[in-house]
């Protein structure tokens, strides 16, 4: 399979701007592609180590309590988020309201071990993209049982699988940019966005999902 080569997302308002992007070309191409390197032993060693495997697993857990507080929000109340990921003050407040200090500090903990970890560290940005892309599929086959009848419907949910898949692959490497320890509460709260714009994404290809079951009918 070859892919095209994404670049790591540092800044929230690129974040956002790239998942929208991802998912409008999920939709119109039914794949993305991102630049394979042909380093598939060092990669698979890396997706099954304990060291990725709990970065990521801190990454959605910050994910998670960040959903735990958009889900009460009405949808005035979420799109005024998401017009505000870049404002310090906004998303300040915000912190103190989800009380992500915990989580905030395992992302970092995690992320830290993951960067000096050796294979990990042999891995250039666009075979570290891969990665993310076929660790994210992974998760979401565990958690996915595949149907066999095939239809529209079947197709519909392939689609927002992809979705989910490559909403998460953005979502992890994005964190890699976040660091709560040499950037200070600024950066912190980077990680807090990228967690609400995560939410967005999945919100997105909930509704392209809903739209592909309407229009199928």
């Amino acid at each position: 399979m070859i892919y095209k080569k994404m670049r790591m997302v540092s800044s929230i308002g690129l974040l956002v701007l790239s998942v929208i992007f991802m998912l409008s070309s999920c939709n119109s191409e039914n794949d993305i592609v991102v630049e394979e390197k042909g380093n598939d032993q060092m990669i698979d060693r890396v997706i099954e180590s304990n060291e990725y495997m709990e970065f990521r697993e801190s990454c959605m857990a910050l994910a998670e309590k960040v959903k735990s507080y958009t889900s009460t929000l009405s949808l005035e109340e979420f799109s005024k988020l998401m017009d505000n990921l870049n404002n310090d003050d906004y998303m300040a407040e915000l912190v103190d309201k989800i009380d992500a200090k915990n989580e905030l500090l395992m992302m970092e903990s995690t992320k830290e071990i993951l960067l000096n970890y050796a294979d990990f560290q042999q891995l250039d940005a666009s075979e570290r993209m891969n990665l993310f892309v076929r660790s994210s599929d992974n998760a979401l086959n565990m958690m996915v049982k595949t149907r066999s009848e095939g239809g529209v419907a079947d197709e519909c949910e392939r689609r927002r699988n992809e979705d989910y898949s490559y909403a998460s692959a953005i979502y992890v490497s994005a964190m890699l940019a976040c660091s709560c320890a040499t950037g200070g509460v600024g950066v912190c709260l980077c990680a807090v966005a990228a967690s609400a714009a995560y939410e967005y994404a999945i919100t997105l290809a909930d509704r392209d999902f809903a739209d592909c079951l309407k229009n199928a009918k």
